[in-house]
């Protein structure tokens, strides 16, 4: 299990990366992949903030979902690709957009399969249809944000990564650190 998690990791570190990538709005990327039985999976791949300089992003470049669900349903809609199995894939801020991308897809019709996260904070969604993988990597605080007054929480269980001591989870989740949150680390923890 872990070792499909740790490809998943590397897409989503994938995705921070120059590579040729379909935009929506946001650091999105779009990977076809096909298995020897003809199966033919996409992966959604969205960056998010992987190092304090990606932190203005969250604050001054808020992501327009809904615009981007609008031009993902579009890309997706033909006959072709609603056949296709759709994985959704998110680090950090990414994460949050894959949740809320997956689950609108889904309720679009299309074949969402799973959604896997990678220090994903809370989302703002009614309900989750969609599986959901949600990995938290020690002591990172980004998951626990934004705070519960705010009307986001997490609508699935998580995948624990290096466990610390309680007490020092508590403080942690208290002060919101993002330690342990840069994508390599959840890559290392993954080995």
């Amino acid at each position: 299990m872990n070792n499909n998690f740790k490809n998943y990791a590397q897409l989503a570190k994938w995705s921070y990366s120059k590579v040729p990538r379909v935009e929506f709005g946001s650091d999105a990327m779009i990977h076809f992949t096909d298995k020897d039985d003809g199966e033919v999976k996409l992966f959604i791949v969205f960056a998010g903030t992987d190092d304090y300089s990606d932190m203005k992003k969250n604050i001054f470049n808020e992501y327009q979902i809904e615009e981007a669900i609008d031009q993902l349903f579009m890309y997706l809609a033909d006959s072709f690709t609603k056949r296709l199995k759709i994985v959704l894939i998110g680090h950090s801020r990414g994460g949050r957009y894959a949740v809320e991308v997956g689950e609108a897809l889904k309720g679009k019709g299309l074949n969402v399969e799973k959604i896997i996260t990678f220090g994903c904070p809370k989302v703002k969604i009614k309900k989750a249809i969609v599986p959901h993988f949600r990995l938290v990597n020690g002591l990172d605080g980004v998951p626990s944000m934004p705070p519960f007054f705010y009307g986001c929480k997490h609508h699935c269980k998580k995948i624990q990564l290096m466990n610390a001591p309680k007490w020092w989870q508590s403080w942690f989740k208290l002060t919101g650190t993002a330690l342990d949150h840069p994508i390599n680390d959840y890559i290392e923890s993954l080995k």
